[in-house]
């Protein structure tokens, strides 16, 4: 069952539900001196988006150091994975999340099912936003995950990526019209989140990005230029040869740049390469060939910091 957040609410504040903006999801006035804190929730929002909205405002109320007014949105905070920042409206955020969707359920849920399923199957039984429980699934799940969800024509509306990854997220507004050429070699899952009377169908694509399969059958010795050489070699066509040693010579430069900065294991320089590669287009090209993970780690190993 959900816990009932506005009866928990309503002990810390006076709750109404209000006819506010359309941009507006809610608004709290914290009152000090024995007053009764205020808050207001917009009534025409989806029951989904009035929970999390509560449940923020709450945050606010709640939180030591937050004071005075608060007037918020959701539409833009929620559709990418910084939302849990280090300002007020990152830690009222925070709040939320983990009071309608604590850790141990996420987690549990998370082992019960695959990524998508689990995040389907929270999103039902804690009565939250499809974005809430992806945001609650990548800040809780051990594993490395980028999450996109898009509306009936193809359209990015929101994107999450795990907190240690070091992957690219898609634009928010571009297009995903073929989803399996996106973060190749992996593939994706694919769930279809159903129809409410308050928003349009959108389908989640749910990528796990296993770095130890490639880890494991990749060479560790050799020259990178060699492999690279023999892979763009093998490649069928001239348009998917254009601009790959380039390509690949800037994502690795850029990589080494987080290198000199960070003191990281042979491991993770690997990871790093990897995830900069399956997020650029042009390089990906390479990653269905055998000695991609070999070509990754050669370069991994000559990436040191200073």
């Amino acid at each position: 069952m959900p816990i009932d957040v506005f009866s928990i609410a309503k002990a810390y504040a006076d709750v109404e539900f209000q006819s506010l903006p359309r941009s507006i999801d809610g608004f709290a006035v914290h009152r000090l001196h024995g007053k009764r804190s205020k808050i207001a929730i917009n009534r025409d929002t989806s029951p989904a988006r009035q929970r999390f909205t509560a449940a923020h405002e709450l945050g606010h109320i709640l939180i030591p150091w937050h004071s005075g007014m608060s007037v918020d949105t959701f539409d833009a905070a929620l559709a990418g994975d910084e939302p849990f920042g280090a300002d007020d409206e990152g830690e009222a955020n925070r709040f939320a999340a983990e009071l309608l969707l604590p850790a141990s359920q996420v987690r549990t849920a998370l082992r019960s099912s695959s990524m998508g399923k689990g995040i389907l199957q929270m999103r039902k039984t804690a009565e939250v936003s499809l974005e809430v429980a992806c945001l609650a699934a990548v800040a809780h799940s051990p594993e490395t995950h980028l999450l996109v969800v898009v509306d009936g024509v193809s359209r990015i509306i929101a994107a999450y990526r795990s907190s240690a990854s070091w992957i690219s997220r898609p634009a928010i507004g571009s297009r995903m019209e073929t989803p399996s050429t996106f973060f190749a070699p992996f593939q994706p899952e694919v769930q279809i989140a159903r129809v409410s009377p308050y928003e349009d169908s959108r389908t989640l694509y749910a990528w796990t990005i296993d770095s130890d399969s490639l880890w494991k059958t990749a060479g560790r010795t050799g020259d990178w230029r060699s492999t690279l050489a023999e892979i763009i070699a093998s490649l069928p066509n001239a348009e998917e040869k254009r601009g790959l040693r380039e390509s690949f010579s800037g994502m690795a430069g850029s990589a080494n740049n987080l290198v000199q900065r960070n003191s990281l294991s042979f491991k993770r320089r690997f990871e790093l390469l990897l995830h900069r590669a399956i997020s650029n287009a042009t390089v990906a090209r390479m990653a269905s060939h055998e000695k991609f993970p070999t070509l990754l780690a050669q370069r991994a190993r000559s990436l040191r910091p200073r």
